[in-house]
């Protein structure tokens, strides 16, 4: 048994969950302690970016933070902390490229002339912009505490 056991990225793959919690659980000592992070599919880059991804056979599950609230519900686990990665610019900037790309279509020279202009406006000014939205990141996860 360990006190500590972390899993960075892989719950998401899993098709059964509860056999994989459960076994994380029954090698922890009690008080032992259990990292997980997944994949935020609260997060707008994971829906609108990453989302083709974030489904099989790349990923069995999708976590919200609601989710991983949950798991403490079904194991003798406590939350102790939850953890939520800062939206970092280049997933602004990838969220802004893909919002033009499917607001301004065509091939005519003032769809060019617009295209052009964005691609080099938005990385000027995204900097700016990004302290003033309220995104989660694309990352999220939780300590849990074993309980017995």
């Amino acid at each position: 048994t360990y006190d500590f056991v972390c899993n960075f990225q892989v719950l998401e793959h899993v098709v059964d969950v509860h056999s994989f919690i459960s076994t994380m659980v029954n090698k922890l000592n009690p008080g032992g302690h259990l990292l997980i992070t997944v994949p935020n599919s609260d997060s707008k880059y994971c829906s609108e970016r990453f989302g083709v991804l974030d489904y099989p056979p790349h990923h069995m599950t999708q976590w919200t933070k609601k989710s991983l609230y949950h798991i403490a519900n079904e194991f003798p686990l406590e939350t102790v902390e939850y953890y939520e990665e800062p939206h970092r610019l280049s997933h602004y900037q990838g969220l802004i490229k893909g919002r033009r790309e499917s607001i301004v279509n065509g091939s005519g020279l003032k769809i060019k002339i617009i295209k052009a202009l964005a691609y080099i406006v938005d990385p000027i000014i995204s900097p700016y912009m990004l302290d003033h939205i309220n995104y989660c990141g694309m990352t999220h996860g939780m300590l849990f505490k074993k309980t017995s």
